[in-house]
């Protein structure tokens, strides 16, 4: 398994070697512009590295945010244009087996140089993981610049392989259908990581700035484990 934060400085020192051979335009740019663009790759950096944060939830959330945030500056600023294709290009090939799970493709005249983490970002692991942190669940999928029909497949790949282990850690553990189960879920908190008070402060952008902090309410009880499984897949 890749160190994400590991590959993440790889792709930023990508966008730094774009910078060092800035052309006379990309040179002029203000610092905090170039800043700006690098915004969303320290923040998810520091939150992978933040003790007892589960961090493997984060890398799929974090890595479409980026990529839909590197494009909107690639349209909406001309002169960061260049430096927002080199860190593109570098997701494609580092984190390409992620990408194009979720049907995230690569324009035809890139060139691409695949990279050894590229594949090893395809394993469903990387969607699965964020259901099971309740700050994301399916959050990042619906809040996300996805097609809709992308984000129905998405969802359906998550929820298959989890709704299948549910049901049979379910038949071995208890043989009678229609049994009452005390539910010792409570309802998720709404604080943040311990340590996000550290992440980098850039006002206009954050990774999950669209959904994160939202309530989700949790059933108090649950008549049967299936019934349980579907209200957490709403």
């Amino acid at each position: 398994m890749p160190c994400f934060s590991h590959t993440l400085q790889f792709t930023v020192g990508d966008g730094l070697k774009e910078c060092g051979n800035a052309k006379p335009a990309l040179a002029k740019v203000a610092t905090i512009a170039k800043l700006s663009v690098f915004a969303l790759f320290a923040e998810a950096t520091t939150r992978t590295q933040i003790e007892n944060s589960a961090s493997i939830s984060l890398v799929a959330p974090s890595v479409l945010s980026i990529y839909y945030d590197l494009e909107h500056e690639q349209v909406n600023c001309k002169y960061l244009g260049s430096l927002c294709r080199t860190l593109i290009i570098s997701l494609h090939e580092r984190f390409g087996g992620l990408l194009k799970r979720c049907e995230i493709f690569a324009d035809s005249n890139m060139k691409i140089k695949k990279r050894c983490t590229s594949d090893l970002y395809k394993d469903d692991l990387y969607l699965i993981a964020p259901f099971l942190d309740g700050r994301l669940k399916l959050k990042w999928v619906v809040a996300s610049n996805l097609s809709e029909s992308t984000k129905e497949r998405t969802a359906n790949i998550i929820k298959a392989p989890l709704f299948k282990a549910a049901l049979q850690l379910h038949d071995t553990t208890n043989n009678t259908s229609d049994c009452i189960i005390e539910s010792s879920i409570t309802e998720c908190s709404t604080t943040d990581d311990d340590g996000v008070s550290n992440l980098p402060n850039f006002k206009c952008k954050r990774l999950f700035s669209g959904y994160e902090g939202q309530k989700t309410p949790m059933p108090k009880k649950r008549s049967c484990v299936s019934e349980s499984i579907e209200t957490k897949f709403q």
